[in-house]
C-alpha cells in the first residue's frame, strides 16, 4: 500500500500530571517508569489487533483498522481502552503514580507507508487530532469517546452524550465517556425469507437425532447475510425434531486467542457446568467428576488432555492425537444420553488445529447423534478449499442473498411508518444484505430521526454507515495486493468493468489482470456481466473499494479512463461519449476541489467532452440529457465559453420557459461581449419563437405589447429591418419584426420532427 483513505479508530492516552511527575523524578527512574507503561500498552493494543503509532513523550498513540481492518476495530479500540487503564491502574508500580487518561475517535484518514524503506505509516486526518483532544480534556483514568464511534460499538456501556469544548476545533466535540462493557440490547426480527434454508436445517437435524449419527453443516456466506438469524431459528425448532439434549455454543475470536482450541473453553464449561470465573484447580475436579459421572474409561487422562485445550493442564506439552481423542470421548459422553447440539460461530477465525478436530470429530465411529454447525465467512473455504469434501455426513449450506420483497418486509419490520420511497431507495442499497438493510435504516433514524421523510434521508443514505464500510473493508484487505488494486481500478469505471479497463490504469498489472480477475470471481466479489465485463458482487462494495483511493488519484485514474475510452471508440466516439464525459466531469470536479496543476486542463477537456455528449444524447431525442450535460458543462467553463453553451441550452428543447432562460442569458453574454449583430439576432429570434409556439397555458404567454418592449429593449441592432440576404437577416431569411408578424400567426409545428417536447406539460 502506497497511499489509502481508510475509516480507522484512533486510541490516544497520555498521563495526567506527568509534568509535575517530572519534577520529583530522577530521569531514569522516570523512564522506567514509561518504558513499563508502554510495554503495556504495546501488549493490549496488539492483543487486539491494532498498531502502535507511535510513542510521543508519554503518550501512546495507536490505530485500529490499519494496516488490516477487521470489521469490529471501533469495539476493539474501546476494549483495548478498557484493558490499557485497568492493567495500568492495577499495576503496583504504576497505578498510584501514572493516572492515565484516553480518548478514542473513529474518523476517515490518509495513510502512507514505503514499504521499501520500512518507514512506519504517515496519518492524516481529523480522527487523529480528535483523539488526542478528547484525551486532554479527560478527568484521570477516564476514557472520553466520540460519538460516532459509540454509534459503531456494540457491547459497551456509555454515559450521556456531552459537548466537549476543544482547542482548536470550531465546535465542540460530541462525546461519551466509556463506562465499561455491556450487553447492546437489539430488536429481536422475525426470520424472513430462509424458509428453505430452516427446512434443510431441521432434515439434517432430524436425520442426526433419527440415524444417531454425528454431522457437520457449515453455513458458508458473507457478512450480514443472516447465517446467525438462521441458526437461532432452527436452535428454536430443535424442541420439535426430537429429544431433549444439549446444546453448547463457542465463538472463534478475530483476536485474543492466546490458544489454538480458545472456542472450546466454552463448551468444556457448558458440559461441566462451571464458567470463566472457575480457578483451574476447580474446573480440573469438575471435569473428572463430570467423566467420571460418564462412565468414561481413564478418567484423570482424558480430563488432562480437555484441560490442555483451554490452559488448565499441568502438562506444557500434550500429545494432538491424545487432544483429538479426549474430545470425541468427551462429545461421545456428552451425546450418550441426549442429543448434542454444537454451534460454532465465526469459524473462519479458527486456528487450522480446531479445523483438524472437528473434521476428525464426524468421522465415523459410535452411533451418537451429534450435530455439529458452523457458520463463516468466505475466507473458510479461501483456507480449506476442500473443507467437509468427500463425507457423506458433511453439508456446506451457501446463503444467497434475500429477494427485494423480503427485504422490503424487513425494513417495514426495522421502522414503522416508512414511505414506499424510502423502502425502495433501502432495497436497491442494500442489495439482497439483511445486515446491511438493518445498519442503513439505523443510520438514518439516528441522523433524521423518526419518522422517515424522503427528502430529509436522501442526502444521509448516500453515506454508508461505519459498520458497513467496516465490515467491506475487512474483506478487501483479505486480498492481496494486486487483487485489491484490481477491485480499486475497476470501482474508478462503476458497477461494471472490464480486465482492459484495468490493464489501461495500470499498465503493470495488464498481463496478470485475468488471473487476477478470476481470483477475485472465486472469492465472489465480481461475477461475470456480458461478454467481457464484470460487475461486483454488491454495489457497495465498489463503494469502499473506490473510496480508499485518495482523491487525487481518483482525479487522475478518471482522466485515464476518458482517454482509454476515446482511444476504444476509435472513429466512432459517438458510441461512448456520454460515458467519456462521465469520466472527464469528474476528474475536473476533483481537480478543481483540490487545485491541481492540471485543473485547467481537465476543465478545458471536460467541456468538450460534456459537448459531445450532448450532441449524442440529442441526436438519440435525449433532449433531457442533452440538456444536463450542458448545465454540467456551464460549471466547469471559462467565461470565453459560456456564451456557445447557453445557446446551446437553448436550442435542446426540453421545456419553453427553460430554453428562453438559457437564450436570454445568452443574449447578455453576446451583448457584453460585442458579439456581432446577426448573433444577437439569432438568439433573440430563439427567444422570440419560443414565446410564441410554446404551447404552455394561455396565462404565461406573453402580450404583443410585451413582446415588442422585448425586441426593443433586448437588442438595438433588431431594430433595423433587415432584408432576406442582409447580414444582419436571422434564419429563414426573415427579419426579426418579419418573424415577430409570424409568431402571432398560428403555425405548424416541426418541433416534434427534432426529437424536441412539444408542450408545457
Amino acid at each position: 500500500m502506497s497511499e489509502e483513505r481508510r475509516l480507522v479508530t484512533i486510541l490516544f492516552a497520555d498521563v495526567s500530571g506527568s509534568t509535575a511527575l517530572g519534577e520529583t523524578l530522577d530521569p531514569e527512574d522516570l523512564r522506567a517508569l514509561l518504558t513499563r507503561y508502554y510495554a503495556i500498552a504495546r501488549d493490549v493494543v496488539a492483543e487486539y489487533g491494532g498498531t502502535i503509532e507511535k510513542f510521543i513523550g508519554d503518550a501512546v498513540m495507536a490505530v485500529f483498522g490499519l494496516p488490516t481492518a477487521h470489521g469490529d476495530d471501533a469495539e476493539r479500540a474501546l476494549g483495548a481502552a478498557l484493558d490499557l487503564r485497568d492493567r495500568v491502574r492495577a499495576d503496583a508500580r504504576l497505578g498510584d503514580r501514572l493516572p492515565i487518561r484516553l480518548g478514542v475517535a473513529s474518523g476517515d484518514i490518509v495513510a502512507r507507508r514505503d514499504a521499501a524503506a520500512g518507514e512506519d505509516f504517515l496519518i492524516t486526518g481529523d480522527a487523529v487530532n480528535v483523539a488526542a483532544r478528547l484525551q486532554q480534556g479527560a478527568d484521570p483514568w477516564a476514557i472520553q469517546v466520540t460519538d460516532r464511534t459509540t454509534r459503531a460499538a456494540r457491547g459497551f456501556k456509555f454515559g450521556p452524550l456531552a459537548d466537549v469544548d476543544a482547542k482548536g476545533k470550531s465546535r465542540p466535540i460530541p462525546s461519551r465517556p466509556l463506562l465499561g462493557r455491556g450487553r447492546t440490547e437489539r430488536a429481536r426480527l422475525p426470520m424472513i425469507g430462509r424458509d428453505a434454508d430452516l427446512a434443510q436445517l431441521e432434515l439434517v437435524a432430524r436425520r442426526v437425532f433419527t440415524d444417531r449419527r454425528p454431522f457437520l453443516v457449515t453455513i458458508v456466506a458473507s457478512a450480514g447475510t443472516g447465517k446467525t438469524r438462521l441458526v437461532e431459528a432452527l436452535l428454536e425448532r430443535l424442541p420439535e425434531l426430537g429429544p431433549a439434549g444439549t446444546v453448547a455454543i463457542a465463538q472463534c475470536l478475530p483476536y485474543g486467542q492466546r490458544l489454538t482450541y480458545w472456542p472450546l473453553r466454552a463448551v468444556l464449561h457448558h458440559l461441566v457446568g462451571t464458567d470463566d470465573d472457575c480457578s483451574p484447580a476447580d474446573l480440573r475436579r469438575a471435569v473428572e467428576a463430570w467423566l467420571i459421572d460418564h462412565d468414561v474409561t481413564d478418567a484423570a487422562a482424558v480430563g488432562s488432555a480437555l484441560l490442555a485445550t483451554v490452559g488448565a493442564a499441568d502438562l506444557e506439552v500434550v500429545d494432538r492425537a491424545a487432544i483429538f481423542a479426549a474430545w470425541r470421548t468427551a462429545l461421545e459422553a456428552a451425546a450418550a444420553g441426549g442429543p448434542l447440539t454444537l454451534i460454532l460461530e465465526d469459524l473462519h477465525w479458527s486456528s487450522d488445529s480446531l479445523l483438524d478436530l472437528l473434521e476428525s470429530l464426524v468421522q465415523p465411529r459410535a452411533d451418537l447423534p451429534i450435530l455439529i454447525v458452523a457458520i463463516a465467512r468466505p475466507e473458510l473455504l479461501d483456507r480449506r478449499a476442500n473443507w467437509g469434501s468427500g463425507r457423506r455426513n458433511v453439508l456446506t449450506l451457501a446463503l444467497e442473498p434475500l429477494p427485494g420483497p423480503d427485504i422490503a418486509v424487513l425494513v417495514e419490520h426495522l421502522v414503522e411508518g416508512a414511505s414506499p420511497e424510502i423502502v425502495d431507495e433501502v432495497v436497491a442499497r442494500a442489495e439482497g444484505n439483511p445486515f446491511y438493510a438493518g445498519e442503513i435504516v439505523r443510520a438514518l433514524v439516528e441522523q433524521v430521526g423518526s419518522p422517515l421523510e424522503p427528502g430529509a434521508t436522501r442526502e444521509a443514505l448516500k453515506r454508508l454507515p461505519d459498520t458497513v464500510q467496516a465490515t467491506l473493508l475487512a474483506r478487501l484487505d483479505l486480498l492481496d495486493g494486486a487483487e485489491r488494486r484490481v477491485l480499486q481500478l475497476g470501482a474508478v469505471f462503476g458497477r461494471s468493468f472490464s480486465a482492459a479497463g484495468v490493464a489501461a490504469l495500470d499498465p503493470e498489472l495488464g498481463p496478470r489482470a485475468e488471473e487476477i480477475i478470476e481470483r477475485l470471481i472465486d472469492r465472489d466479489l465480481v461475477r461475470p456481466s456480458g461478454a467481457r465485463d464484470l460487475a461486483f458482487r454488491h454495489i457497495l462494495i465498489r463503494e469502499v473499494a473506490y473510496g480508499m483511493l485518495p482523491r487525487a488519484e481518483r482525479a487522475r485514474l478518471h482522466a485515464q479512463a476518458a482517454e482509454w475510452l476515446v482511444a476504444r471508440a476509435g472513429a466512432h466516439p459517438e458510441a461512448d461519449a456520454e460515458l467519456i464525459a462521465v469520466h472527464a466531469r469528474e476528474a475536473a470536479t476533483l481537480a478543481t476541489a483540490l487545485d491541481l496543476e492540471d485543473a485547467p486542463r481537465l476543465r478545458r477537456q471536460a467541456v468538450d467532452r460534456l459537448e459531445a455528449a450532448a450532441r449524442a444524447a440529442q441526436n438519440a431525442s435525449g433532449n433531457l440529457e442533452a440538456l444536463r450535460h450542458l448545465r454540467a458543462a456551464v460549471e466547469l467553463a471559462t467565461p470565453d465559453r459560456l456564451l456557445d453553451l447557453y445557446e446551446r441550452m437553448g436550442e435542446t428543447t426540453v421545456h419553453g420557459d427553460t430554453s428562453i432562460e438559457a437564450l436570454t442569458r445568452a443574449l447578455e453574454l453576446a451583448r457584453a461581449a460585442g458579439a456581432p449583430p446577426q448573433r444577437e439576432l439569432r438568439i433573440l429570434a430563439g427567444i422570440v419563437t419560443f414565446h410564441t409556439r410554446w404551447t404552455g397555458s394561455v396565462a404565461s404567454r406573453p402580450t404583443a405589447a410585451e413582446l415588442q418592449a422585448l425586441f426593443d429593449e433586448r437588442s438595438p441592432a433588431a431594430r433595423r429591418r433587415r432584408r432576406p440576404g442582409d447580414p444582419g437577416a436571422v434564419p429563414g431569411g426573415r427579419s426579426v419584426p418579419a418573424l415577430l408578424d409570424r409568431g402571432r400567426r398560428p403555425q405548424p409545428d416541426r418541433r416534434r420532427a427534432r426529437g424536441g417536447r412539444c408542450s408545457g406539460a
